[in-house]
Parts: C-alpha cells; structure tokens; sequence
C-alpha cells in the first residue's frame, strides 16, 4: 500500500493546533478529534463494541474508560440498553 502523505506525528499536531486556531476554536490537538469521533459515533447509535473496533483498543474496558465523562449506566436493563448519553431521556 503506498502512503500519499508521510507526515511525523508533530507535523500532525501543528496542522490540527494552527487550522482549530485560524477557524477561531482555540487549542485543539488531534487526539481531541479522536474523541469528538468516538463520541459521536456512541451518540448515532454504534455500539461500544464497534467504537472499540474503530478505535483500535484492545479491550472494551478502555473504551468504556475513553467515552466515560460521557456515559451513564442505568442498572436493570438489557446491555444494549445501559448507555444513556447525557441529556437524553431513557425510553422505557
């Protein structure tokens, strides 16, 4: 597979840094559009077995830890049920 950009990571971090600066975001890192993208994935509905595939972690423990300011866990519901996104209402 050939590469069409052979950027070092610091290359990485000062495109992101100087482009969130000039669009007037403030300090932005590339790690931080990683999570904006777990989290918006979690809130369209993927499950956290299918972050944690994107995302490359090696358990969902640390998945559950990535997106953990973000979650909340309802006791007594079905698994697929038990993350609920702050500000959402629980149906059931």
């Amino acid at each position: 597979m050939s590469r069409i950009f052979d950027f070092t990571p610091d290359t990485v971090y000062a495109i992101v840094r100087d482009t969130a600066r000039a669009a007037g975001l403030g300090l932005l890192a590339p790690h931080d559009l990683r999570r904006t993208a777990a989290r918006l994935m979690l809130q369209g509905g993927a499950g956290l077995d299918q972050i944690q595939k994107i995302l490359g972690h090696a358990s969902i423990q640390t998945t559950e830890r990535y997106l953990g300011s973000q979650l909340e866990l309802r006791a007594g519901r079905a698994a697929t049920d038990l993350i609920v996104l702050p500000g959402r209402k629980v149906l059931g």
